[in-house]
């Protein structure tokens, strides 16, 4: 069941399920709100067999610590310039 609801989780983060969601708001366009009636008639594609749902759902999970650990990465190689910098202009003494 569990497997069931990420699934769920995820299809309701695609783009398409979010601009039909966005279609269907009420509210000034500062304070749309999606109607629940909306999502509660919402029609959530998903293959009928439970090991196709689960590698959908690892794809999904693998992609996603992909991209945390390339953010992570990123933020690395960014303090490393900092550093450099820091140690070439003195501001940083190294020991």
């Amino acid at each position: 069941m569990v497997l069931i609801g990420k699934y769920i989780y995820y299809f309701t983060r695609t783009l398409k399920f979010r601009q039909e969601a966005e279609a269907n708001t009420k509210g000034a366009a500062a304070q749309q709100r999606v109607v629940p009636e909306n999502i509660y008639n919402a029609k959530i594609q998903y293959p009928k067999s439970t090991k196709d749902r689960n590698k959908i759902v690892q794809k999904i999970e693998n992609f996603k610590s992909i991209t945390i650990i390339e953010k992570q990465i990123e933020i690395l190689l960014a303090y490393k310039k900092s550093l450099i910098h820091e140690v070439v202009t003195g501001k940083k003494q190294v020991v």
